[in-house]
C-alpha cells in the first residue's frame, strides 16, 4: 500500500478487508480517530502521520483492515496496491528511517521498489505507547 511518498506491505494473512474512501469517525478517549465498522469503533492509524508526512484530515482515499493479535486495526492509506510475492531473500533487516515504529524491515518488491514491512504486534505496540 502507498501512505503519500512510502511503500508499505503487510503480510496477507493479516488483511482482514479493503475498503474505499472513508471518513474518520469521532476520537476515542486517547484523541485518535475511528473509524466504524459494522457498529464497531475500530482504532484509525495514519501512515501518512506516523512515517513523517502531512496527516490526513478527517478521512482517507482507501482503509485497510488489519488484525494485530485480538484487535482490528484500520490503516489510512492513500491506496492499496497489487498482491504482491516478493523475493524473501530480499528481506533488509534494518528499519527504514522514520518507520521503525512498525517496520524492522524491508522488502524487495522488484529492483526499483522496495516497501517497509509492517509488523502489525509492533503497530499494535506504537499506539499504545504514551504520547
Amino acid at each position: 500500500m502507498r501512505a503519500g511518498t512510502v511503500l508499505f506491505a503487510i503480510d496477507i494473512q493479516a488483511a482482514v478487508e479493503i475498503r474505499g474512501p472513508e471518513a474518520f469517525g469521532p476520537a476515542d478517549r486517547n484523541g485518535r480517530p475511528t473509524l466504524e465498522v459494522r457498529g464497531q469503533p475500530l482504532p484509525v492509524v495514519d501512515l501518512r502521520r506516523m512515517s513523517g508526512q502531512p496527516a490526513f484530515e478527517g478521512g482517507s482515499p482507501a482503509m485497510l483492515l488489519i488484525n494485530a493479535g485480538t484487535a482490528t486495526l484500520a490503516l489510512a492509506v492513500d491506496e492499496v496496491l497489487e498482491i504482491e510475492t516478493p523475493d524473501a531473500s530480499a528481506n533488509t533487516p534494518e528499519p527504514a528511517a522514520g518507520q521503525s515504529f512498525c517496520c524492522s524491515r524491508h522488502i524487495q518488491l522488484d529492483p526499483a521498489r522496495s516497501a517497509a514491512l509492517i509488523e502489525p504486534a509492533a503497530l499494535l505496540g506504537a499506539l499504545a505507547a504514551p504520547g
